[in-house]
């Protein structure tokens, strides 16, 4: 079994996300994961913005996903000031 999870709004996110419809507070989140552990099913996703997050990501494609991880990666390590 493994768990497949989005950002949560914390205060460790280095982009500093408040909750919202797509990103559950810490609460929240874990409520939803304790909810489903029982669920007997291999992959879990508690939130379901990420669910259908990820069935677009699977219709995507792997070079997709991989060009969007990378830009993302990209981003956030020119926000923190470092080079690439």
């Amino acid at each position: 079994m493994y768990v497949i999870v989005g950002p949560v709004a914390t205060n460790a996110w280095p982009l500093q996300r408040s909750a919202s419809s797509t990103c559950p507070d810490a609460k929240t989140f874990a409520r939803a994961i304790i909810d489903r552990i029982g669920c007997n099913r291999r992959r879990l996703m508690p939130y379901v913005n990420h669910t259908i997050f990820d069935w677009c990501c699977g219709a995507l494609g792997l070079d997709v996903q991989e060009m969007v991880v990378g830009f993302i990666i990209k981003t956030v390590l020119m926000m923190d000031g470092k080079e690439i």
